[in-house]
Parts: structure tokens; C-alpha cells; sequence
């Protein structure tokens, strides 16, 4: 049975609709420490020197706990499945993968309309990768890179959800990065605040797609059994790509705003596929290595 699949037993799930699991975490923290805007990078000018947050130990699996939407299906109606995720206060969904090729696909053969973007998306006039496209025979199950953060956002929006960005909708601070009480992103990744890495408090080589693992590319995502976590059926929040996140520092409104991208890549270090890891880079930037996870309320 694959990833996928084991994410939604019981689930009846379409073959581009999103389906919804409910992993409660009652009973965990959710209180990350706030950390100045971080508008360095961890690769030369554009990471963050910030180690952020030191994480408590492995909590183990969260006890059974009703979060009050435990019946809620999470938004969505094409792209990865989502798990919704809560403790009885925190009730949010994310998509269980990064999305791959083959849904972007689906998403450009719709033709989607770039004059009907957002002001700060004015100036992209297309949503087509800038990287591995139209990728190979064989790729269509890699997550896409190479696109911009306005086009993360249309393809959200496309697939009725909205990229990750701050606990109940809308934009996250930049000195809220790192806060799990306050980032959709980290308190995914991080298990509610409990770890280190999505699998627990203590690096594994290999466990999931980074400079330990072989390569150096991008896997197929939801392949790496090791790579699970913070709740059960989530995957790839550590390496394999990294994934644009809804907070930007806006300045002039436009392509040179800094936004964050989240959970390292497939060619960082133990340190730079930590669940604190943020990169900041232009709104426009294509970079082979960035792509994209939504999430919805």
C-alpha cells in the first residue's frame, strides 16, 4: 500500500480531490519562541544564522483526543490529499505531500488566467515552471520546482486551499517564522512544538531527502517511509524541496519582496533540514529547489 493510501484509510478519496484525516494533538505545547525578522538565508546571503528555537525531545504519537473538528473535511478539491491537524484550539489542514508534476499540470492545462492574480502579482505573466519543464517520462510524482510564489498562491487557490501561512488564514509575520503557536508551517512540522525534525528531536541520516540521502536530486514525493511527521501521514516537511510559505516581508508590493521558503532541500546539511530551517528569497524567485504544500482552515 502506498504512503499516500495509508494517509487515508477509511477515506474515500478522488483522484485529484483532497481528503481529510483528523490527527488530534491535545494535550501537547504549541508555544514557539518569536524570533526577530530573518531576512538572511542558510545559503550564503539569503540564510538565516538564527539557530531559532531549541525543540523538546520526541513526544511520541499525541493521545487519543476529539479536537472538535475531528468530522470537519479539510478544502480542497484537487492536488495532494490534506490531514487536518489540531489540539481542541489549533484546527488547520495541510496537504500530506509537496505538489508533484503532474498536479501542476493539471493546473496549467486549466488555463488559468494570470490578470486575475492579486496586486503584489501583477507583474507575472505566467504560471509555467522555469525548471524541469514539461518535465520527463518517469518525473511526473517529483514535487515541481521552479516556480514563483505567485505561483505557489494561483495553484492553492486553484486547488481550493491557500498556501500555508499563518494558525487560522492569512499572512504570517516574519518574526512569527518560527512560532508554533503562530505558523501553520512549524507547528506542522514540529509535531506542535515537540521536535526538531518532523521524525523526532535527534537527525537521521537518510531518513529523509537531503545531502545524506542519494542523489543529489529530488525523490518522488511520499517515497521516503523515514521521512514521516510531525503527525502521522505527513511527508517531505524536511528536504526533498522546499516549500513557499505566505510570509513576505512587503516593501514595494511586488517581485522583489522577501518570502520565506520552508523546510530545506535536497542538498542541505543536518542543520539546514531542521524544522526551523527558513531561506528568504524574492517573491520572483524560480529556483529549481522551491516549491509548493497548501494548506486550509
Amino acid at each position: 500500500m502506498s504512503p499516500l493510501h495509508r494517509a487515508c484509510i477509511g477515506v474515500l478519496c478522488g483522484a485529484l480531490a483532497g481528503c481529510s484525516v483528523m490527527v488530534s494533538l491535545h494535550g501537547l505545547s504549541g508555544g514557539g519562541e518569536e524570533v526577530a525578522p530573518d531576512e538572511e538565508g542558510l545559503l550564503g546571503a539569503d540564510a538565516s544564522a538564527d539557530p531559532g528555537p531549541s525543540l523538546a525531545g520526541d513526544a511520541g504519537d499525541p493521545p487519543a483526543h476529539d479536537g472538535g473538528d475531528a468530522g470537519l473535511p479539510c478544502p480542497g478539491t484537487a492536488g495532494p490529499v490534506a490531514i487536518r491537524i489540531g489540539d481542541g484550539t489549533v484546527s488547520f489542514c495541510i496537504d500530506t505531500t509537496e505538489v508533484t508534476n503532474s498536479q501542476y499540470a493539471a493546473f496549467l492545462a486549466s488555463s488559468p488566467s494570470a490578470s486575475a492574480q492579486p496586486a503584489i502579482c501583477s507583474w507575472n505573466a505566467t504560471f509555467t515552471p522555469q525548471d524541469r519543464w514539461p518535465f520527463a517520462s518517469g518525473e511526473e510524482d517529483l514535487p515541481v520546482g521552479g516556480v514563483d510564489w505567485c505561483d505557489a498562491r494561483a495553484y492553492c487557490a486553484w486547488a481550493g486551499k491557500r498556501l500555508c501561512g499563518k494558525i487560522g488564514g492569512g499572512s504570517l509575520a516574519p518574526s512569527e517564522r518560527r512560532n508554533t503557536s503562530r505558523s501553520e508551517w512549524m507547528y506542522a512540522c514540529t509535531l506542535a512544538g515537540t521536535r526538531e525534525y518532523p521524525y523526532g528531536s535527534t537527525y537521521v541520516p537518510a531518513a529523509c531527502v537531503g545531502e545524506d540521502s542519494t542523489g543529489p536530486r529530488p525523490a518522488s514525493v511520499g517515497t521516503s517511509p523515514g521521512c514521516v511527521g510531525g503527525p502521522p501521514g505527513l511527508f517531505d516537511m524536511s528536504g526533498n524541496i522546499a516549500e513557499w510559505d505566505d510570509s513576505c516581508v512587503t516593501s514595494a508590493g511586488g517581485p522583489d519582496d522577501s518570502c520565506a521558503y520552508r523546510g530545506g532541500e535536497f542538498f542541505h546539511s543536518p542543520e539546514g533540514l531542521t524544522c526551523r530551517e527558513v531561506e528568504v528569497f524574492p517573491r520572483n524567485n524560480t529556483a529549481p529547489w522551491g516549491g509548493i504544500r497548501c494548506c486550509g482552515s
